[in-house]
């Protein structure tokens, strides 16, 4: 077989295997969220107000493309943090994978989900992704998520997807201690890659956490 023919399936598989190693290569992609803030009325501003104190997040912005960064909000109908890993300024994207870090002691997570975002929109259709997520180890998640063509063709080279701003991965935590709390990616565990293979180098930006004592309170018990 010529070695060309195998290229594709060299270029991704260091991608997955990254993640899976640890995980048992479970399988959650969904619909890429919008990015977008919907305005407030004063009186909408009011009626969260008046629901009661609420945890604050801060997210640490990007300087430069490419990057990944978090942001998320509170949501006061379940007492819960919801957080949003986006990706951003990405001309060719083929794979990404990380590790992101949390205090189990501060936050219990209750849900995740990685999103179809190395999928992209240029030819419909013409690829799918295969993603791992696995939160199966305290205060630590195991993502990835890599493009895969759908009809491959022999000798042919995967093309990476160009990502303006795109939802990777959702999560949502259940507070469980006062005080201020990071979530971040671990440093020695972060992958981009391209098409050919490279590794390309992007800025990866974590998130704070600040949850008062009456949130935790209020949150204990909520499913």
């Amino acid at each position: 077989m010529h070695p060309r023919f195998l290229s594709p399936l060299v270029w991704v598989t260091p991608v997955l295997l990254y993640c899976s190693a640890c995980s048992d290569d479970s399988v959650a992609v969904g619909a890429v969220a919008p990015d977008t803030v919907a305005s407030k009325s004063d009186t909408a501003i009011a009626a969260d107000v008046a629901a009661g104190p609420s945890a604050t997040i801060a997210g640490e912005p990007h300087k430069a493309d490419p990057y990944v960064e978090i942001s998320g909000k509170w949501d006061g109908a379940s007492k819960h943090v919801l957080l949003t890993v986006w990706i951003g300024g990405v001309k060719d994207l083929l794979g990404i994978a990380a590790h992101l870090q949390y205090d189990p002691t501060a936050l219990q997570l209750v849900n995740g989900e990685v999103l179809a975002v190395a999928q992209g929109s240029s030819t419909p259709g013409s690829y799918k992704t295969r993603s791992v997520y696995n939160a199966a180890m305290p205060g630590r998640v195991l993502l990835g998520s890599a493009r895969f063509s759908a009809n491959p063709l022999p000798f042919a080279l995967p093309t990476g997807a160009a990502i303006t701003r795109e939802a990777w991965v959702t999560l949502e935590f259940i507070p469980i201690a006062a005080g201020k709390t990071a979530i971040s990616f671990d440093p020695h565990s972060t992958l981009l890659r391209a098409a050919d293979g490279t590794e390309v180098t992007a800025e990866w930006h974590g998130a704070s956490i600040d949850v008062p004592a009456a949130v935790v309170s209020a949150s204990v018990g909520v499913p």
